[in-house]
């Protein structure tokens, strides 16, 4: 169980990183 909380916490932040970075390009 404790694995897949860190599986769901590495993909939530990489999504979040990916939002971050094409809102950026959008603003540039």
């Amino acid at each position: 169980m404790r694995r897949l909380m860190e599986y769901v916490d590495g993909y939530l932040f990489h999504r979040l990183k990916t939002l971050l970075f094409c809102k950026q390009l959008l603003n540039a």
